[in-house]
């Protein structure tokens, strides 16, 4: 589970720190293997099927075609990228701010709630909780 979870950081990071946009789609495609091998870990084998379904068969290989048509050259991307530094770490502060603003004020007895839902449907199968959950509660 942690080498899972550390491959899936480290690609992520690769997608954003990659000089070469065909390098950062084929990160990603590393970034969303690694994180539907932690879906199949953690048990929900439904999810991790329809993430390397949707986002690796198709976004992630539209991405890298149309990646392919672009023909993009090193030297613009390299030409004026530190300019954008500031506004980076102007967005990523409000962004940190947000996500601990939301994760102080979350009330844990909807997700106590939720798991005893999915407890009294211990004895079914995944996509069956899934579908139960959505069409009754959500």
């Amino acid at each position: 589970f942690m080498l899972m979870g550390a491959g899936a950081i480290f690609a992520g990071l690769m997608v954003i720190t990659s000089k070469n946009p065909m390098h950062s789609v084929f990160y990603l495609v590393l970034a969303f293997g690694n994180v539907s091998g932690l879906l199949i870990l953690l048990g929900v084998e439904f999810l991790a099927i329809l993430f390397l379904i949707v986002y690796v068969g198709a976004i992630a290989i539209l991405f890298l075609f149309v990646v392919m048509m672009l023909n993009i050259k090193l030297v613009e991307i390299t030409d004026n990228t530190t300019r954008y530094i500031p506004i980076g770490f102007i967005i990523g502060g409000i962004f940190y701010t947000e996500i601990s603003t939301t994760l102080t004020q979350i009330s844990i007895p909807q997700i106590d709630n939720i798991y005893e839902k999915s407890i009294m449907l211990f004895d079914t199968q995944n996509i069956e909780i899934i579908g139960n959950l959505l069409y009754t509660e959500y």
